[in-house]
């Protein structure tokens, strides 16, 4: 009975599967590989074959290693500093600086953004619009200073006390924005809120507290 060889060659990207007989006399079992320009019978060389290969252009893969390197400021401007960075005949290392310089103050900016739509604000307060002159009892350099957020960095507490109308929550919208832009995570409960069912003020206890820590009105 005639015995079948099989042949498995590949090109291309695709696997030919193909059989003939050999005599009875073959009875070892060989396997020979051929480079693919010797495999002309399939009518392909080697070069014939890596042009027919879809060639990707470097700014795609340079724009797609980029986003998958999360560094969208990369992609985005990577050309037009590089043009700038030409015209300016500037080096290797400076060019990536202004790129880095980029990607890190967009960055900074995008968690901030962040921050301040996780702390769910009411609104949004600075104290560059403040009107200190409305409230002369307020005490400016004090507030400022509690801006910086050294406070919050030690743990420290803030209680503002006042009658209505006087600038409480417009200061304290205006001090967690500024930690938001300090790096810290802030959350805003507000009295309509679910979560100001976890800070019950108006029980005695609290108001013992607060009594405790309080030391001056700012």
């Amino acid at each position: 009975m005639p015995r079948r060889l099989m042949f498995l060659v590949a090109f291309a990207g695709q696997v030919v599967l193909s059989a003939c007989a050999l005599p009875a006399s073959a009875a070892q079992l060989e396997i020979h590989y051929a480079p693919t320009e010797k495999c002309a019978s399939f009518g392909m060389s080697a070069s014939q074959e890596s042009t027919s290969q879809t060639i990707v252009a470097p700014q795609v893969l340079l724009g797609n290693h980029l986003m998958a390197l999360k560094l969208p400021t990369f992609a985005r401007e990577y050309e037009k500093v590089a043009l700038e960075s030409a015209q300016d005949r500037a080096d290797y290392p400076r060019y990536l600086l202004r790129l880095c310089d980029l990607e890190h103050i967009d960055r900074e900016w995008r968690n901030v953004e962040r921050r301040i739509r996780l702390a769910r604000f009411t609104q949004i307060k600075s104290l560059d619009t403040f009107d200190f002159a409305a409230q002369p009892s307020l005490n400016k350099p004090l507030v400022l200073g509690l801006a910086r957020c050294e406070w919050m960095e030690k743990r420290q507490n803030c209680i503002a006390l006042g009658p209505s109308g006087t600038g409480k929550t417009y200061v304290a919208l205006a001090l967690w924005l500024a930690a938001c832009q300090k790096g810290f995570s802030v959350a805003f409960p507000s009295a309509a809120s679910e979560d100001a069912d976890a800070i019950p003020l108006r029980n005695a206890r609290s108001a013992e507290l607060i009594e405790r820590f309080y030391v001056g009105p700012i």
